[in-house]
């Protein structure tokens, strides 16, 4: 399949998904996800990182994009970018900036 999401949304779909651990135990907790899940990456790391284990910030600085796009290709996975015209429109919420 052709992957047409941009690098930074490639990069905040692994941060969810290795986050994936510590959403979960938050949803438990009843925090309100909708909010968590909307921080920029530095804060959602420093509010959910310590219960992921590992340091979360440097393996994102480290994920590569092309890596991913590669992955997800492999994989047989449609990976859309928020920002694309493609993406569900009940999905969408208002952005702010275009791709990065």
């Amino acid at each position: 399949m052709t992957v047409h999401a941009c690098d930074s949304c490639l990069r905040r779909t692994w941060l969810i998904a290795r986050l994936g651990g510590a959403i979960e135990i938050a949803r438990h907790e009843k925090r309100a996800l909708r909010e968590l899940l909307a921080l920029p990456e530095e804060r959602l790391i420093a509010a959910l990182g310590s219960r992921a284990g590992g340091d979360v910030a440097a393996e994102l600085e480290h994920a590569d994009a092309s890596d991913l796009r590669g992955a997800a290709d492999a994989a047989a996975l449609a990976a859309v970018c928020r920002h694309d015209a493609a993406y569900p429109g009940s999905w969408r919420a208002p952005v702010s900036a275009s791709c990065g």
